[in-house]
């Protein structure tokens, strides 16, 4: 399969599965998520080797609210400023969208990598096996908010990937 066409039905597959009420396929999503950016040779930098677009990710710029005692913070559907009730849109790189952070739990904060690496090496969505380290145990406790705040990580994501989308469409 041609590396643009792969690109184009990933996009395609997190589409359909984010618009799911099924909670096993948006699940699976983080797969996509993982193909996408952070796999050796993740496919976006592959096909944006031909592009060279300076793709950007439109997040919202809350941050966990660290108050003593604080248990349990998470911004799920937040993270998409165009669904959350308090938008502060920031555009950021790849890098930066990766290391947002999204849900903080007993003072350990959890970021868009962190919760795509739970989901698919511990959470079943490639393999499944029991949590070892604490941060992937107290990540093991609220797989439920994970998958909501995976919905926005998705819109977020489809948005971000339009232009490099587009400009392949462009020369199909």
């Amino acid at each position: 399969m041609k590396i643009n066409d792969l690109f184009l039905l990933t996009l395609d597959d997190i589409k359909e599965k984010s618009q799911s009420d099924d909670y096993y396929k948006i699940f699976m999503t983080a797969a996509l998520l993982r193909k996408l950016f952070l796999d050796g040779g993740a496919l976006v930098d592959l096909v944006n080797r031909n592009y060279k677009l300076g793709l950007k990710f439109t997040v919202n710029n809350k941050e966990p609210i660290i108050v003593p005692g604080l248990f349990f913070w998470t911004i799920q559907d937040g993270f998409d400023p165009e669904t959350s009730h308090c938008p502060i849109p920031l555009e950021v790189d790849k890098t930066a969208f990766l290391n947002r952070k999204v849900m903080m739990k007993e003072n350990r904060i959890y970021t868009v990598h962190d919760l795509i690496d739970y989901l698919c090496h511990i959470g079943g969505v490639v393999h499944h096996s029991s949590p070892k380290e604490e941060k992937e145990k107290i990540l093991k406790e609220v797989e439920q908010p994970i998958v909501r705040s995976l919905l926005a990580i998705n819109r977020v994501v489809l948005k971000g990937l339009r232009p490099l989308e587009m400009a392949i469409k462009k020369t199909i």
